[in-house]
């Protein structure tokens, strides 16, 4: 196993909540998604445990001129830092190779470690503690992870290798029931763009979740919370994979999805039984699963910019008033028509049929619809 000590190159730029931003120069230091670090407080010899998610180009303003610095081992003057944070690099090359190499981890706290002095302390819950920036950044080694994260009563399973490549095992008494093995984040599994996506905000492309996507792991700034198997999660790191091949779904009901050929579907097989396929391995005997009754609604209620489909030629009904706001009224008569309504063939035809007997309900559908200038008939 990987035991080095050895204190990395790496500057804390911050801390804030449970997410610690990480400045390195590749070319000293190889970080990994997936990698362990401890953050060590020289102070106090506390530190914390954390994981590495996603990787970002640094912002050459942002970067504290003694981090820069240390990082790039080359002393600069005062009107260079100048020219920095105006984003004018100096004109040594060598100085603007060295800061354009520049990278910023994001890096996740996972456990916190108290203060020790020699060997593996034991780690525990994360209690919100995060050290100043006097720190030393190491790499956490297998031993340490294992002897934290898993144990041995004589039934050790071999699940694969670690990223130092060293055969990593687990307690097989640990699994009970139901075995979980996944693969490294972003390893396949995507959607192709214009995918809608139920969040908290309503049907949103998947790409405008994060406006500002580069290739690879993008870390969002602002918390999304989307509909799932389990309820609503939030969402915190978004994965742009590019061009690749994909497979489009269509349903005889006409509900389509494009993604890549290992994208999981839950599916029904023709056997009955209920499970989840790889996209690319689907056949027209297979029972796709479709999300309803999912309770997330958004918060948009601006309808100046919807604009109606053209009518059938053969329909003789004109087109309605729209209202340019989505009010209580308009938001219980769609729940009606979900329930009991209909929309007239050959679509579109411009008719709607609505199948009630409540009279309330039929007169608050009636003046609604004298209201924007809709025939209503019985």
């Amino acid at each position: 196993m990987n035991t080095t000590n050895v204190a990395l190159n790496v500057q804390i730029r911050r801390i804030e909540s449970d997410l610690a931003e990480l400045f390195f120069n590749p070319r000293e230091v190889d970080l990994r998604v997936g990698e362990t670090l401890t953050l060590r407080e020289r102070e106090s010899s506390r530190s914390v445990i954390v994981q590495i998610i996603a990787f970002r180009s640094a912002s050459y303003p942002a970067l504290a001129r003694e981090q820069m610095e240390s990082l790039i081992d080359l002393p600069f003057a005062e009107e260079e830092a100048l020219k920095i944070q105006m984003q004018i690099g100096p004109n040594d090359p060598q100085f603007v190779d060295e800061l354009g190499n520049i990278k910023l981890a994001l890096a996740k706290i996972r456990k916190t470690v108290p203060a020790h002095d020699n060997g593996h302390a034991r780690w525990e819950n994360w209690d919100g503690w995060i050290p100043a920036r006097d720190v030393e950044v190491i790499r956490t080694d297998d031993d340490e992870v294992f002897a934290n994260a898993t144990r041995s009563l004589g039934h050790d399973l071999r699940l694969g290798r670690t990223l130092t490549g060293e055969d990593f095992y687990i307690e097989g008494q640990d699994l009970e029931k139901v075995n979980v093995i996944t693969g490294v984040k972003g390893s396949g599994k995507c959607v192709a763009s214009g995918t809608l996506i139920l969040t908290h905000q309503g049907l949103k492309p998947i790409e405008s979740l994060c406006p500002d996507w580069k290739m690879g792991w993008n870390f969002l700034t602002e918390k999304v919370w989307v509909q799932t198997p389990n309820g609503h999660q939030a969402v915190e790191n978004f994965y742009a994979g590019g061009e690749q091949a994909t497979v489009r779904l269509l349903t005889r009901h006409g509900f389509t999805l494009e993604g890549t050929p290992e994208h999981p579907i839950w599916c029904r097989d023709p056997g009955g039984s209920a499970k989840w396929k790889k996209l690319g391995e689907l056949t027209l005997e297979d029972y796709v699963a479709v999300q309803r009754h999912a309770p997330l609604f958004g918060a948009d209620t601006d309808l100046s910019g919807f604009v109606p489909p053209e009518l059938h030629p053969n329909s003789r009904t004109s087109s309605p008033r729209l209202p340019k706001q989505l009010d209580e009224e308009i938001g219980y008569l769609l729940g009606v028509l979900v329930g009991d309504g209909a929309v007239g063939y050959p679509h579109p035809s411009g008719r709607i049929d609505l199948i009630n007997t409540d009279p309330e309900i039929l007169e608050i559908f009636q003046n609604w619809g004298g209201r924007i200038d809709l025939s209503v008939s019985a």
